[in-house]
């Protein structure tokens, strides 16, 4: 049996071409009956998850989903509703500004991913000095064949990497093409088909404990600073 609704890219695409209130309200059952789905997938794979991950065990699935409104204020695209799912798992929820693992669901852009994603130059710079000090824990991360193999390495995006090595840190240091990231995921695409798996649950949440060492990594220099929790 399928774990998410059979009409979910349907959905996702005729809201896409009717990016309106109007045409969501009159649609709202039926969004209602996919989200109600894709709730239940996404505590299934929390659950999952918190077994090898304790840092999840008393985090609210509430606090792991979106809301498919998107927030306007300061974009051009005034379109009021998202034409994605997505779910994120962090450490006390995802207000918390920590590493985590996420799934997005999108026509033709499924895709796992894990770590965090453009975070503020404090938390940066507390990253930057975790790969500073243990540089060989985190290349042998970045390394490990099967992370190599289903997600490659940091996702490199446009303007999300500094050109020189940042003040303060030596050039011929052991990791210092990751000290110039701003940004500290990875990501590997999903097919849409899968979705409809029987086990995808459990492939999804083997997947994404791939990126456990990564993420408790990040975390751990994210923590290890007194004003890291203020």
């Amino acid at each position: 049996m399928a774990m998410i609704h059979p009409d979910t890219f349907k959905f996702l695409e005729e809201l896409q071409e009717n990016n309106h209130k109007p045409w969501f309200d009159e649609n709202h059952d039926w969004y209602k009956a996919i989200r109600g789905k894709w709730v239940d997938l996404t505590e299934i794979i929390l659950k999952k998850l918190a077994v090898d991950d304790n840092t999840l065990a008393e985090v609210d699935v509430k606090k792991c989903l979106f809301r498919i409104n998107r927030d306007i204020r300061f974009s051009k695209d005034k379109s009021p509703y998202k034409t994605n799912f997505s779910m994120i798992f962090t450490p006390f929820g995802k207000k918390m500004m920590l590493a985590g693992y996420y799934v997005h669901l999108e026509r033709n852009n499924c895709f796992l991913a894990g770590g965090i994603y453009q975070p503020e130059m404090t938390t940066i710079k507390k990253i930057r000095r975790e790969i500073n000090a243990f540089p060989e824990e985190w290349i042998s991360i970045m390394q490990e064949p099967l992370f190599k193999k289903n997600y490659n390495d940091l996702d490199v995006e446009p303007g999300l990497k500094t050109k020189k090595i940042p003040p303060g840190f030596e050039a011929e240091h052991l990791a210092a093409e990751y000290l110039k990231f701003k940004s500290f995921t990875a990501s590997m695409p999903m097919p849409d088909q899968d979705f409809f798996r029987d086990d995808i649950a459990d492939l999804i949440a083997s997947e994404l404990l791939l990126l456990k060492p990564m993420i408790s990594y990040l975390n751990r220099g994210i923590m290890d600073n007194e004003d890291t929790l203020s």
